[in-house]
């Protein structure tokens, strides 16, 4: 397999880090920055204290320093499998794919999977769409270079990264037309395994997991111009059958300075959150934000977290399998339940607005602000050798609040508009979610029949042309063609039945989408 190392062309920066021997890149491809390694960090500071995620991209202040996913179940002789890291001294994940014959040293295995990480950009797939078949075209090197397929003489699997099979013969060949399958304008594709080396990060038993992140994100001129999405997928390789199978997300959230923070949870939205605990993020030896600092939450956005919680640095820093085990299940390191504001247990705790007086916050309580490392987590309950595990989260900021307490008000609010859009399937293509209020080129567009089964019809269009894409939910353009006020049905009789998205952009650069049922 062909391996790229690095790609000029595409809008992303991609080093290698001097203090370990782990690769990282950076997705900053809206206002956003996020840096993620090979090895499962994500959003995690540089060896100079350089912010993991940041609102914006040219600015030295940040909100997170570091964050992973735990992976733990119960294996044979209920003894707990624990994949969990925190920080880049140690870990527990390891660069590439599962190796079901362990050849993890073998040349094949290192060549390809030196460097575990890829980059795509949505506007380097819709020129090859157009133009693959055009004589000279010459394909960009990363659509080569995408993992589609593991080698299987060294035990990888054969499917590794999604890809659109455009003559269906069930393999890549970008020369024929086919292409990655990506969500966002911009991504970054990561594969680690849990197998390959020891776990020094948890000192845990191996899952036998492979684990695949997704970290995408729309365009700066979004409505989400500085959220980043991560589509994670846990592939359970081992023969080992796992029980009560948890995944839980860390995030030691730093809102510029470090221990001035609070944080909370949100069952409603599934969310933990993080917040100032004053007006005013005050300096110290890290860049900081002033006035009126921001807020951010992590959401997941297709299950329902089972516990949410936080802990503080010291001796509350989780150390043993079982210390990492207590809290994805609600508990301190030491097995006490976490407890409401009665003393009573609680999987959630610090729960309320703190814009709420009557709500139990860490605003409104005696907790002091510090610098606190929230953990959400969600249960599946048995994997079997086989079972694949998909989820979708985000990191959403909020800057638009009137202070520290109204940036909580405010992330809420978009918090519930991003699942709304996830809901209904705005957010896989890129820039499906641009704000159209003012630029949509008629509010008495309509389409019909809704649903069809062969043509459908578009009427309150102008004279103009209109460029016109069909995509379904997954993002893959299937119909490319123009539209006027004389020329306005589309041949849909092809299509596979599902739910589509029909984007529609004119002369003016005003646009629309309209979401229609093919039966």
């Amino acid at each position: 397999m062909k391996k790229l190392i690095l790609i000029p062309l595409l809008l992303m920066s991609i080093f290698s880090q001097a203090q370990t021997t782990s690769n990282y890149t950076i997705i900053d491809h809206n206002n956003a920055f996020m840096r993620n390694s090979d090895d499962g960090f994500l959003a995690f500071d540089d060896m100079f204290g350089g912010a993991g995620y940041k609102i914006d991209k040219n600015a030295p202040q940040g909100i997170i320093s570091s964050s992973a996913f735990w992976f733990a179940g119960i294996g044979d002789s209920a003894k707990i499998r624990m994949c969990a890291q925190t920080y880049h001294n140690e870990k527990d994940q390891s660069p590439g794919p599962y190796s079901s014959t362990g050849d993890y040293n073998a040349p094949e295995y290192t060549s390809s999977y030196g460097f575990s990480y890829w980059v795509m950009s949505q506007a380097i797939i819709d020129d090859h769409i157009a133009n693959y078949n055009t004589p000279g075209y010459t394909i960009n090197p990363s659509l080569e270079y995408w993992p589609a397929h593991g080698d299987t003489t060294i035990g990888v699997s054969y499917n590794l990264a999604p890809y659109v099979d455009v003559n269906n013969n069930g393999v890549y060949d970008p020369l024929n037309g086919d292409y990655p399958k990506i969500k966002g304008c911009m991504a970054t594709y990561i594969i680690t395994n849990d197998d390959a080396e020891p776990h020094t990060a948890s000192g845990g038993g191996k899952l036998g997991i492979e684990i695949h992140y997704m970290i995408y994100q729309m365009s700066e001129n979004s409505l989400y111009d500085d959220v980043t999405f991560i589509d994670l997928t846990v592939y359970k390789r081992s023969n080992e059958l796992l029980k009560d199978f948890t995944v839980t997300y860390f995030v030691d959230g730093d809102i510029g300075t470090t221990f001035d923070d609070y944080t909370g949870s949100n069952p409603e939205r599934n969310m933990m959150f993080f917040y100032n605990s004053t007006n005013d993020d005050q300096a110290s030896n890290k860049p900081n934000y002033g006035i009126n600092p921001p807020a951010f939450g992590v959401v997941c956005l297709n299950d329902t977290m089972n516990s949410s919680g936080h802990y503080t640095i010291g001796f509350q820093d989780p150390q043993h399998p079982s210390d990492f085990w207590q809290y994805m299940n609600g508990r301190d390191k030491f097995g006490s339940p976490w407890t409401d504001q009665d003393g009573n247990p609680t999987p959630y705790p610090l729960p309320g607005d703190p814009n709420d007086p009557n709500e139990y916050s860490a605003y409104n309580t005696p907790v002091a602000p510090d610098d606190y490392r929230g953990i959400m987590s969600i249960k599946t309950g048995t994997v079997a050798p086989g079972d694949v595990f998909k989820r979708t989260f985000a990191i959403v900021p909020s800057t638009s609040g009137n202070d520290h307490l109204d940036q909580v008000s405010k992330l809420f609010t978009r918090v519930d508009k991003i699942q709304d859009d996830y809901d209904s399937f705005m957010l896989n293509d890129c820039d499906v979610t641009l704000n159209v209020t003012d630029q949509e080129i008629s509010p008495s567009l309509l389409l019909y029949p809704n649903p069809s089964r062969s043509i459908i019809n578009v009427k309150g269009l102008g004279n103009g042309k209109n460029e016109v894409q069909i995509v379904d939910v997954l993002g893959q353009v299937h119909i490319k063609t123009i539209l006027n006020s004389t020329s306005d049905s589309i041949d849909v009789q092809h299509l596979p039945k599902g739910i589509y998205l029909l984007r529609i952009k004119g002369e003016d650069g005003k646009s629309s989408t309209l979401k229609f049922i093919k039966e």
